[in-house]
């Protein structure tokens, strides 16, 4: 059983209690608090600071790609191959096929090559496997000074904003070949790199 006393002493134990917490509350405020400015806000920043960087941009012509030639095998007899070479000098090169890329002179470019795994007869429906394609590039156009591409890499935009890019590749044809004129697709893709 709680008797009036107890209940007297509880009741002063709770408010002396309470007016300490408040004494201590109120020292803390006074002497700053627990942030720097006496906002209680711990952000632990004393001073203000500011920075900046710059926004950058470089503006570049727009690539434009052109097919110059066509990889050309000429005649072929059944049961034999040809091969076209795209690195200049020899006189079957000269049947290569060349791409030209305007851009931004001095920039680099992403170029990639898909070549066809077949020709198509144009006027039915037989085929000549294709092989080995290949490519190599130069800025200037000069077929036998060019680099080795294979089918994909990184070119450099000559001094006139010009990438050259000359192909070639294989066929062969079988012994029972249908006569006909055969073509596939070589696809060029650029991108500023």
């Amino acid at each position: 059983m709680i008797t009036r006393k107890l209940i007297s002493k509880l009741t002063f134990v709770f408010i002396l209690s309470l007016g300490t917490v408040a004494s201590l509350q109120a020292q803390s405020t006074q002497s700053g608090g627990w942030g720097h400015n006496g906002d209680n806000s711990n952000d632990g920043n004393c001073v203000d600071c500011t920075s900046e960087i710059n926004a950058t941009a470089n503006i570049v012509q727009q690539l434009a790609c052109q097919g110059i030639q066509d990889l050309e095998f000429g005649m072929v007899g059944a049961g034999s191959n040809d091969q076209v070479s795209p690195n200049g000098g020899n006189e079957s090169d000269e049947n290569a096929g060349k791409f030209r890329i305007d851009g931004t002179s001095g920039s680099d470019v992403q170029v990639t090559l898909d070549f066809p795994n077949e020709l198509t007869q144009l006027n039915g429906s037989e085929t000549i496997p294709f092989s080995n394609g290949v490519g190599t590039w130069n800025s200037s156009d000069n077929q036998s000074g060019a680099n080795a591409l294979g089918t994909s890499g990184i070119i450099t935009l000559g001094g006139g904003g010009q990438g050259f890019i000359w192909v070639g590749g294989m066929i062969t044809a079988a012994n029972n070949q249908a006569a006909g004129d055969y073509s596939g697709t070589v696809t060029l893709e650029a991108s500023y790199n």
